[in-house]
């Protein structure tokens, strides 16, 4: 945390090489299997962009509103795509017909201006997270803890599941290679 708050964002090339030697710090010093980088998608984020450049699996979660269209459309249309496992989550969204759409408006960007191919744009992993309130109360005060512990243990909210084996599937084939 103390190297990201002295990150100077004042310039792109800057900024990359600032961020390129806190990822080699955090390998030499921590060996993580994994980074997660939450940054928020836009047209003018820097953190956003260079973030790409260094990963290896970007994982994109977007909502199913009109807000989220330009992001998504950057976000698929982002050339640092082109060699990256990719999986899109449509989160945190009331019902699966969201996510049909969400689905079919990935694809209508797909045919119009997309950085990757169209038939890496079919197998494109796609996950839909459906609003649950056990998990809308966690970190509130109101979180139920007996409710949430034997969901978790059951996998009951079957739709994290699929996404995290998903993530760990793509880890694991990255880790191997």
């Amino acid at each position: 945390l103390e190297a990201l708050a002295r990150l100077n964002i004042s310039g792109t090339e800057q900024m990359g090489e600032q961020f390129s030697q806190l990822l080699e710090h955090l390998e030499t010093e921590l060996k993580p299997d994994v980074i997660l980088l939450d940054s928020r998608t836009g047209f003018n984020d820097i953190f956003a962009n260079i973030g790409l450049s260094f990963s290896s699996m970007i994982i994109g979660f977007f909502a199913s509103d009109k807000q989220t269209l330009p992001g998504l459309n950057f976000f698929l249309s982002h050339p640092a795509l082109n060699d990256k496992h990719i999986i899109l989550v449509n989160a945190i969204i009331p019902n699966y017909q969201h996510f049909e759409a969400f689905r079919e408006k990935v694809r209508e960007i797909g045919r119009t201006n997309l950085a990757v191919d169209e038939e890496r744009l079919m197998n494109l992993s796609m996950f839909p997270l459906v609003r649950h309130s056990l998990l809308e109360s966690l970190g509130t005060g109101f979180e139920q803890t007996l409710d949430f512990i034997p969901q978790i243990k059951r996998k009951a909210l079957s739709d994290y599941v699929e996404l995290f084996e998903d993530i760990i599937k793509k880890l694991d084939y990255l880790s191997a290679q």
